[in-house]
């Protein structure tokens, strides 16, 4: 199965979870960017978390990282544009 289909799967996983929680519109939604299933196409992802939740009315949205995986992960982006 492709990536992106069990990237979509655990993003409607977070959001049913949220639902369940009982959580309205109100509340502020986080994505861990360091999260072993966003190791691939981390931007693609990360904005289809974002535009889902977004979409159902959840407005108030961060995104973490740590500086270390940031610069890791630019280093590895600059590598590949080489």
């Amino acid at each position: 199965m492709p990536e992106s289909f069990f990237i979509f799967h655990k993003t409607l996983f977070r959001y049913q979870n949220i639902i369940k929680l009982g959580l309205n519109t109100d509340t502020v939604c986080a994505i861990d960017v360091e999260d072993q299933f966003l190791q691939y196409n981390v931007i693609a992802d990360i904005n289809l978390f974002l535009d889902y939740v977004y979409q159902h009315g959840f407005h108030y949205l961060v995104v973490y990282a740590s500086a270390s995986y940031l610069d890791c992960f630019l280093r590895r982006q600059s590598a590949r544009s080489r």
